[in-house]
């Protein structure tokens, strides 16, 4: 099995343009420097849904040892401490098993990345099933894709459960939220207080899918 992991950042107010472009230029060397990372895909925020947050990085490993690597690394550090750290008001991750690297199939344009934190205490087996439910909402949808699970518990800090899901189009993202808002799935879930669901929405481009 395949380590995915989700970061997500809110920039701070003050955040400039220039912050921004320095935050993707570290990201774009970070493939070549890190030996572990099989894929690199990241993006901004296109502000077509709320609460949202800023900018994702979505990664892939062959294992758990190979994202602690990753995490470690001084390449990685540098992109935190010198282009992350200095722009993000809040950052918030989390890990999941999938069964193959995430390459967006042709069709895909736009990504949805959804992080989900419930409260301490709730069984692992109903987070799972909350992730499992996220899924086969979304193949319901007109989504090319969607990849969803609970989190590894690789980091004590970590969101719960999430998932990506890729379209075409963002009308076919818009249809699906007027199928049936994936937030009220989630909400909708035994087993588990929500205490936030936070997405980003943004577009698939070449240069930083990696």
């Amino acid at each position: 099995m395949v380590v995915r992991h989700v970061v997500a950042f809110q920039f701070k107010a003050e955040a400039t343009s220039a912050d921004k472009d320095r935050l993707y230029q570290y990201f774009r060397g970070i493939p070549q420097q890190i030996p572990s990372v099989r894929s690199y895909i990241a993006g901004e925020d296109l502000k077509v849904i709320e609460p949202a947050v800023d900018f994702t990085i979505n990664a892939s490993f062959d294992t758990k040892e190979d994202w602690s690597a990753y995490q470690t690394h001084d390449a990685h550090m540098r992109l935190v401490t010198e282009a992350a750290r200095p722009v993000a008001a809040k950052r918030v991750a989390f890990q999941f098993e999938s069964e193959s690297v995430d390459r967006p199939v042709p069709s895909a344009n736009y990504r949805l990345a959804v992080l989900v934190k419930v409260t301490a205490g709730a069984e692992d087996a109903a987070v799972a099933h909350a992730a499992h439910a996220l899924a086969e909402h979304f193949k319901t949808t007109s989504a090319v894709s969607v990849c969803c699970g609970p989190d590894m518990k690789l980091n004590p800090v970590n969101h719960s459960f999430g998932g990506i899901v890729d379209f075409a189009s963002l009308d076919d993202f818009q249809g699906s939220l007027a199928m049936k808002d994936f937030r009220d799935v989630i909400k909708q879930q035994a087993g588990i207080v929500v205490e936030e669901i936070l997405s980003i929405v943004f577009e698939l481009r070449p240069e930083n899918t990696l």
